[in-house]
């Protein structure tokens, strides 16, 4: 391999290792969907207390973090929020959009939007075929 190959190879393992979204871990198992993040709490939710799910935009991307979910537990509070590029958001969307009733549409737009919105696209009885519950 020569020099620049190496040089090429090592700035680009620095540049994803420090990914502002890599920082945050989010792990999901039967139970929550947690998020782990330097220098602040962890946050976690139990599926069986979700209340709502929502996908946040803004103008900051692509250098920035420009797309967040956000879940909401008890009382419609946000108790966990992690950045779409988060180590261990693709298991943690792939068990969101299990959600019966989930708006597919929604997170569309909000994945094609370049502008500051909120995207709901998930509440427990919305659209859901009757009998189907969170496990």
């Amino acid at each position: 391999m020569g020099i620049l190959a190496t040089i090429r190879d090592r700035l680009l393992r620095k540049a994803v290792k420090e990914t502002p979204a890599s920082a945050f871990r989010v792990r999901v198992d039967d139970l929550q969907i947690s998020v782990e993040h330097p220098g602040a709490l962890a946050q976690a939710v139990l599926l069986s207390e979700l209340s709502g799910v929502a996908i946040e935009t803004n103008e900051t991307g692509p250098i920035g973090i420009d797309c967040w979910w956000l879940l909401f537990g008890r009382d419609d509070k946000l108790v966990v929020a992690f950045p779409q590029g988060a180590d261990g958001d693709k298991a943690a969307v792939d068990r969101l959009v299990m959600l019966p009733g989930f708006d597919f549409e929604a997170m569309i737009a909000a994945m094609g939007s370049v502008k500051s919105d909120v995207f709901p696209v998930w509440r427990p009885g919305e659209l859901s075929p009757p009998g189907l519950v969170i496990p």
